[in-house]
């Protein structure tokens, strides 16, 4: 099988993500909020994989909340921070602007935080582990599909 030039392929673990899937025409810009740094070391390496450079990285919530200036398009965010928690930060996002897409990621898996985020606008939920990276890229081309989707339905002029 011979592969186009212009096809790339990131893989994590078993599973290969074609890049091109992903959209990498949308200059997306993302905020990794995340008290670990770990964490934020492995998702910004992760989208950097992806052809996502456009990231900020914070270590809490109120950094990030200061920078909602910058507009980002996608936030990851874990729950467990200090001072502001991820809820908190989610609610306070989105006051500022709905349409930014949250993503939370996080190693707590009460099922009450999960609902929570969901019914605060939180786009989906991740719980950190063996698979977080697999889902993470799961979402993100969900995502980049409803940005496609959004920007063709607005260039359809009526008759």
């Amino acid at each position: 099988m011979k592969i186009n030039e212009l096809e790339k392929w990131h893989a994590i673990g078993y599973y290969h993500f074609k890049i091109e899937t992903m959209n990498r025409t949308n200059n997306l810009k993302f905020f990794i909020v995340d008290d670990d740094p770990f964490s934020r070391s492995l998702y910004q390496q992760h989208l950097n994989n992806l052809g996502y450079n456009n990231n900020n990285v914070f270590d809490n919530g109120y950094d990030c909340l200061k920078k909602l200036n910058l507009q980002p398009d996608i936030i990851f965010m874990d729950y467990d921070m200090h001072p502001l928690n991820g809820i908190e930060v989610l609610q306070r996002i989105k006051q500022f602007n709905p349409n930014i897409y949250l993503l939370m990621i996080s190693s707590n898996r009460d099922t009450e935080i999960m609902h929570a985020a969901m019914k605060y606008g939180a786009y989906d939920y991740i719980t950190k582990g063996e698979r977080d990276l697999e889902m993470i890229s799961n979402v993100i081309q969900q995502i980049t599909l409803q940005y496609n989707q959004d920007s063709v339905a607005s260039k359809v002029q009526p008759f």
